[in-house]
This record gives structure tokens, C-alpha cells and sequence, in this order.
């Protein structure tokens, strides 16, 4: 059986040749379609990514074999797309090298040169190597690279670049060294000097020694005394503190007083522990009042830091507590007596008072 090769079309018709030169013609019926349909072979392979989305990729900086590791699909297959966006990007990197820009020199007016012929200069200042041009197209923004070993160091710049405006713009700071006025840094980046050991441990800003504490803060704290003045701190905490605290120390000297008169006399023990448990009165000095003492006798002063006040209540407790006659006397002539401070504070008249 001949084979018949198809070599054109001529009005609806195909024209096909055998292999002895012969010439037919065949016409395109639905029929021919229809039998198109059945025999098409189904062997060959779907592809899950299209030549739009192969192309964004390639157009985005990457290569057709790192598109092909991405989608799984054939490198071959990757290749057949490649080609324009190749070109295309080329395309941009001629254009933006191809801008003119004013370079001013110092003292003069600027000259004007090619953007890639003033970056190239630049770089042979700088005595760069491996020099490389690049472009990519990422989030619509076209960005143009170029790539460089500076003092064995590997760098790149990078420029924004508008094609419709004929822009350009630093986006790093290797682009913007490159691109400033006047003579090319030594360095595209300021170098690190490693610095030794030995130096590291003196030249720390920070000192962990500069503040020392006592393991032992009251090692050498002298001891306190009862009614002697505290620490300024305690001073400045009592001032903050009065009034309240001197009318609640007074009314506490007041129920000691009455307290040692109702009681024998409390053994040492207890009166340290007393101490303790009212420690508003850290302050008083506690005097010991016998039994048999004479109501009239007046009771030791009471060392406090509101002592000015206790004395004047103590002084108006004396005064205000006459002698039996003399309240008699003053009942008879129908005069009310004076009340007592005990009578005022505490509601009780000395002769109430059991002691």
C-alpha cells in the first residue's frame, strides 16, 4: 500500500502525493472529519502548565530549568517558550543601558553619557570582575541587576526600571554607590575588620563588674534601738504619713498606759512580744507603773515621734484629773466638773478606774 503524503490545500481540498510522485486530490468532507476524530491518537501526554503561566515564570528571572524542577513538567517542553521572553528581556537590558544621563563633573556642567557606560566605568574603577547584566519582571515592575566580585566579595545592584518613562532608580545600596556623583567609592560596602579575641573581652561596652552587690546587706547594719531615729528613708515615710499615723500612735501610748494600769506587771517575754505584734509603736519606750502609785501621780512621758502632742495630752490628763475634794467641793457649789482626757477618749472616769 502506497503512503500518501499531504503537501497543501487547494479549495476545499487537500492535495497529497505518493511516493512515485503521483498528485491526488481529496476533498474535506464531514465524513473525512469524522474520521480525523476516531483515529486521533490519545497517547500523547496533558500538560498542567500552560505557555502563559511557563513564560510569567522565565519573564520573573528564572531559568527553563528551574521552571521544569517547579511544575514537573519536561524540559523540552519548557524550551519551546523560552525563546521570546529571552528576547525580551534582553531587549530591556539594551534599553536601560542605553539612557542618557548627565554626569557633572566638579566645577563643571554635566556631560552626557549612556547609563551602562557610566556603570561600567565605574565597576573598571572599582576593579570589578565577572561582570553580569540581568533583568526580571516581577509584580510588574521590571528590575535590572548587575552582578560583580568586588574584593573577592559577590555583589549586585539592582535598579528599578520604568521602559514607557525612560527612569531608572536605585533599589539597594550597591545601586546607589554606583549611581551617586563624583569619583566611585573605594568600596561598594564598608569592609568588616575581624577583631581578636583578646580584644572582644575589653572593648565590650558593657561591664558586668561596674555594679556589686552585698551578698549580705545587714552584715554590717549597726543595731537598732528602740526610740532611736530610723534610716532617712523611715523619716521620710513617717512625714508622708502624718497626721494619721501620730493620732494613731497617740491613742496606742493612751490604751498602754491604760492597759498597765488594769495589769500586773507583764514579764520581759511578753513585753518583747508585744513589741512585735504592735509594731506602730517600735518607738514608745514602755516604763513600768506600780500598783500602789497614787492616782494623782502623773505617768512617765512617752517617747514618740509626735511627742509634742503627747506631752500636751499628757499635760491636759494631769490638769483635768483634780484631787476627790476638790470635785466634790466643786459639786457642791453646782459647778459641772471638767472632764478628764481618759473621760473623753475613753468614756470612763478615773474613779471607774480600777487601778
Amino acid at each position: 500500500m502506497d503512503e500518501l503524503t499531504v503537501v497543501g490545500a487547494e479549495d476545499g481540498a487537500l492535495i497529497v502525493v505518493s511516493s512515485a510522485g503521483d498528485r491526488f486530490r481529496i476533498p474535506i468532507t464531514e465524513g473525512l472529519h469524522a474520521a480525523l476524530r476516531q483515529h486521533r491518537p490519545s497517547g500523547a501526554p496533558a500538560h498542567r502548565v500552560g505557555p502563559k503561566d511557563i513564560q510569567a515564570a522565565i519573564r520573573a528571572g528564572q531559568s527553563a530549568t528551574e521552571v521544569a524542577a517547579a511544575t514537573g513538567e519536561p524540559l523540552e517542553y519548557i524550551e519551546r517558550f523560552e525563546g521570546p521572553v529571552l528576547a525580551e528581556r534582553e531587549y530591556v537590558i539594551a534599553s536601560a543601558r542605553g539612557i542618557t544621563v548627565a554626569v557633572a563633573a566638579e566645577g563643571e556642567t554635566g556631560a552626557l553619557q549612556t547609563f551602562g557606560a557610566v556603570i561600567d566605568e565605574r565597576l573598571a574603577e572599582l576593579s570589578a570582575r565577572d561582570v553580569r547584566w540581568t533583568t526580571a519582571k516581577r509584580a510588574g515592575q521590571w528590575t535590572l541587576a548587575v552582578s560583580f566580585v568586588d574584593d573577592d566579595v559577590a555583589r549586585e545592584a539592582q535598579w528599578t526600571f520604568d521602559p514607557k518613562k525612560g527612569s531608572l532608580a536605585p533599589a539597594n545600596h550597591e545601586a546607589q554607590s554606583l549611581s551617586q556623583q563624583g569619583e566611585a567609592p573605594a568600596s561598594v560596602v564598608p569592609r568588616l575588620r575581624a577583631v581578636p579575641a583578646e580584644d572582644r573581652a575589653t572593648s565590650s561596652r558593657f561591664d558586668s563588674g561596674a555594679f556589686e552587690f552585698d551578698d549580705d546587706p545587714d552584715a554590717d547594719a549597726a543595731p537598732s534601738r528602740i526610740g532611736a531615729p530610723s534610716a532617712p528613708h523611715t523619716s521620710a515615710k513617717n512625714d508622708s504619713d502624718s497626721p494619721m499615723n501620730q493620732t494613731a500612735d497617740l491613742l496606742e501610748a493612751l490604751r498602754k498606759r491604760r492597759g498597765e494600769r488594769e495589769s500586773a506587771h507583764p514579764p520581759d517575754e511578753d513585753r518583747e512580744s508585744a513589741r512585735a505584734a504592735h509594731p506602730s509603736t517600735g518607738s514608745i519606750r514602755i516604763v513600768d507603773i506600780p500598783l500602789d502609785d497614787p492616782p494623782e501621780e502623773t505617768a512617765p512621758p512617752v517617747e514618740t515621734s509626735v511627742s509634742g502632742q503627747t506631752e500636751s495630752a499628757e499635760h491636759s490628763d494631769a490638769t483635768d484629773d483634780p484631787a476627790p475634794e476638790a470635785r466634790k467641793s466643786a459639786g457642791r457649789r453646782g459647778r459641772a466638773a471638767m472632764p478628764s482626757w481618759d473621760e473623753i477618749v475613753f468614756g470612763a472616769r478615773p474613779d471607774d478606774d480600777p487601778a
